[in-house]
């Protein structure tokens, strides 16, 4: 029996690749914008600054990705 693996968006693969893929895409604007560096998931996104850790949930990340695509459009403008 093989090993399902969840998704961001609450479907699931049987590819460890495709997960750690998705989840990584999901962090990388907040990592990208504050210099944190995601290092587990699923639920949500744990992220680190030197020793400093926070735990995400999908929904804020997804609004906050939301958030800084806004801003990005704003500083293009």
């Amino acid at each position: 029996m093989k090993r399902t693996y969840r998704l961001p968006d609450g479907t699931t693969t049987y590819s460890p690749k495709a997960m750690t893929a998705a989840w990584l895409e999901l962090a990388r604007p907040i990592e990208e914008a504050t210099g944190v560096t995601a290092f587990a998931f699923d639920p949500g996104i744990y992220f680190r600054l030197g020793e400093d850790t926070a735990d995400l949930p999908t929904w804020f990340i997804k609004r906050l990705n939301e958030a800084l695509n806004v801003a990005a459009l704003y500083r293009w403008l």
